[in-house]
């Protein structure tokens, strides 16, 4: 068990300021609070070694279980059983993190961290319903990245990462690799993900 995972009352507060209004900030905390939690297994995983691709195929398999759960039930009983669908839900994600931790391994980049980049991404457009976009400062001498994404991505990831969190400069670059990127977020892979079985319901690739 991991410890130092819940936001405290100043936290939350500060993250609700850099949320556009209207957002319910409690589901968009308890994303972040998931990420951080993984981030930190995560690292305790790689100091024992943990092979993450072997972690991947087990996760895998129990995706490949859901499935035939899925197959065996009414529609009715899916629907119903969202304690299920939200363990899919992890498993996907979890998935998504691994590939990302072990594409980011093969780049020689800190998988952790590009996996908390991810996470960070995916709740502001498909939670936040945000656009990957940014302004600077035309004025200053030296334009800093300034905007909603910004002030929200630099919560995060203090939030996440302490004092390995990258400055705005730093955000801005990561938006804009991701932006150039062609990229499906991990609530489509439950939907479209040929190991499921499931129809396209809605593309979000970007």
């Amino acid at each position: 068990m991991v410890d130092g995972i819940s936001a405290d009352e100043e936290q939350r507060r500060a993250l609700a300021e850099s949320l556009p209004p209207g957002t319910a900030a409690d589901e968009v905390i308890r994303k972040l609070e998931c990420s951080k939690r993984r981030f930190l297994e995560s690292r305790a995983d790689r100091r024992s070694n943990t092979d993450p691709k072997a972690e991947r195929a087990k996760w895998l398999g129990r995706i490949k279980a859901w499935k035939k759960v899925r197959e065996l039930e009414e529609p009715e009983w899916w629907e119903r059983n969202t304690a299920v669908r939200a363990r899919l839900e992890a498993a996907t994600f979890r998935l998504g993190q691994l590939s990302v931790r072990i594409q980011a391994f093969a780049r020689r980049q800190d998988p952790d961290r590009q996996a908390v980049y991810f996470d960070i991404l995916c709740v502001w457009e498909l939670d936040l319903g945000g656009k990957l976009r940014y302004s600077r400062d035309a004025y200053a001498d030296e334009p800093e990245p300034t905007g909603e994404l910004i002030t929200y991505f630099e919560w995060a990831a203090n939030f996440i990462l302490g004092n390995e969190a990258p400055g705005r400069h730093g955000i801005a670059d990561i938006i804009d690799k991701c932006r150039k990127k062609d990229r499906m977020w991990p609530a489509d892979l439950i939907v479209q993900s040929p190991v499921l079985g499931t129809p396209a319901l809605e593309s979000r690739t970007l």
